[in-house]
């Protein structure tokens, strides 16, 4: 029994090290090791080292059923990264696309496998409670990295400049709030604050981790993100009471108006209505509307538009061909998840994109049973979005905490249904 306790507490601390480390890369200079020109950044080789210990134990004490399952559950997840890469392959042969593109391109979509990989990991190693050691992870990040800011500006400017976003909403932030906005994590906190709120199981330590989440969230505060937390928080709760029969026809409806959005929102950009209703309505985008105006030569919006494949737009950025306007804002990027696909994915290939992402995986978990359904649905629709204004669809410290929360709800319990209806374990 020691020896166990003891076993139990150094995976515990290893994991969580890792974890935090992991979610602390983005703030090491450099930010990976290169070998034979390739560059390989740590936080992708920390999530290995997550994953290599999952194997490791699964050797050692194979639980099967646990892993069937989480095997079903990646496959389901990452569906859309999958068909990605599918539908790229075709369009790299016909365009003969340059090895450049093709591998940019393809790891767009690996390093997100990756990432659902190290949650099922998290999973297969602690079984429910990987939601709750997880977030112990992600946390110890978030105050490493405050720890070094107020290390560095002092504990009483810190006080200031975070009375300050909060005062202004965001809108005024000075240089240590900044540090902690760049974590990355703000995404991963607002889809545990959802979680927390409408499927917690009432403990104590489960409305502690939602004050310590709504904290860095807070702290690293994005807009995208705050828009995101009401929209799901609004649909979460509209889901959970709604009559048990109505649920999956309301997930049913509700993928279908996805996907309805998804195409207009395009068109509308493409048209230039969409910068014609910023305009009007004095949105500030912060220079998106300029990046999305001069993405206009990239594609057609027509069902004969077959796409660019995975890794154009990356690459447009990087030759200069794509000018993001002004000052180089944005962080290098397009910000736009819904625009990226339809340019590099194609009419068809946007709409079986949208279809996989927003209905097929959904009603895959909701076919499972109806509360994870319902929660893989809530935290999509956070994802949902961030997808109009960010790069949320590739960012690896999103996908981790999103493929967590939807496959670890109860999932000793699913474990054990899975014994059932697969009586070949």
């Amino acid at each position: 029994m020691l020896w166990e306790k003891i076993r139990t507490g150094l995976l515990f601390t290893i994991y969580v090290v890792l974890a935090a480390l992991m979610y602390n890369a983005l703030n090491w200079n450099p930010l990976g090791v290169t070998i034979g020109g390739f560059t390989f950044m740590y936080m992708y080789l920390l999530g290995m080292g997550i994953i290599g210990i999952a194997l490791l134990a699964f050797l050692i004490n194979p639980q099967v059923p646990r892993a069937w399952l989480l095997v079903k559950y990646m496959l389901w997840l990452c569906m859309p990264y999958l068909l990605n890469v599918f539908i790229s392959m075709i369009v790299w042969v016909l365009d003969l696309s340059a090895p450049n593109v093709i591998i940019r391109g393809t790891f767009f979509s690996v390093y997100q496998i990756l990432a659902i990989m190290v949650a099922a990991s998290t999973l297969y190693l602690f079984g429910d409670r990987g939601i709750e050691y997880h977030f112990i992870g992600l946390a110890l990040a978030s105050v490493i990295t405050m720890v070094a800011a107020i290390r560095d500006g002092g504990v009483v400017e810190f006080i200031s400049q975070f009375r300050t976003l909060i005062a202004t909403v965001a809108m005024e932030t000075g240089e240590l709030m900044e540090r902690m906005e760049e974590t990355g994590h703000t995404y991963a906190f607002g889809m545990y604050i959802v979680y927390f709120i409408l499927f917690n199981k009432g403990r104590k330590r489960d409305v502690l981790a939602l004050a310590v989440a709504v904290l860095f969230f807070i702290m690293e505060f994005k807009r995208s993100a705050s828009m995101a937390l009401i929209i799901a928080l609004v649909v979460g709760l509209i889901l959970r009471f709604a009559r048990d029969g109505g649920r999956k026809a309301l997930v049913s409806f509700g993928g279908l108006l996805l996907i309805i959005v998804g195409f207009v929102y395009v068109w509308m950009i493409k048209s230039g209505l969409y910068e014609m209703l910023t305009d009007m309505l004095g949105i500030d985008t912060m220079g998106r509307t300029v990046v999305y105006a001069n993405a206009g030569s990239l594609y057609e919006f027509s069902p004969f538009y077959l796409g660019q494949g995975l890794g154009y737009v990356s690459k447009m950025i990087q030759t200069g061909e794509l000018d993001l306007g002004i000052q180089g804002s944005l962080l290098g990027d397009m910000h736009n998840d819904f625009l990226r696909q339809f340019i590099e994915q194609g009419f068809l290939g946007y709409l079986l994109w949208l279809l996989a992402m927003f209905v097929w995986r959904i009603r895959l978990f909701l076919s499972r049973n109806t509360t994870l359904g319902i929660i893989a649905f809530t935290i999509t629709v956070f994802c949902y979005v961030t997808f109009f204004s960010e790069n949320m669809y590739f960012l690896f410290y999103g996908n981790i905490p999103m493929a967590i929360l939807i496959m670890g709800h109860h999932f000793e319990e699913q474990v054990e249904k899975e014994r059932e209806i697969s009586t070949w374990l």
